[in-house]
């Protein structure tokens, strides 16, 4: 269960690790991303709350779309 660091010239290039280690990390790294997008949306609304849009015509966007479906 040890992680494993591949070196080349003493400089480390690669590392091992369980595959239930790298899914729970992609799945951090994910959240991690999704809150610094929203950070970043709400900072920007912030600074000009007319960039701001109903969530009527947003929902109509993606429904148009099909990137969600008319349930939500």
């Amino acid at each position: 269960g040890d992680d494993v660091v591949i070196e080349r010239y003493t400089k480390a290039v690669a590392a091992l690790i369980r595959y239930e280690d790298y899914v729970a990390l992609q799945d951090e790294l994910e959240e991690l991303r999704a809150s610094e997008r929203a950070a970043a949306a709400y900072n920007a609304w912030k600074e000009d709350p007319a960039r701001s849009r109903p969530y009527s015509e947003i929902r109509a966007e993606l429904l148009a779309e099909g990137k969600i479906d008319g349930d939500l």
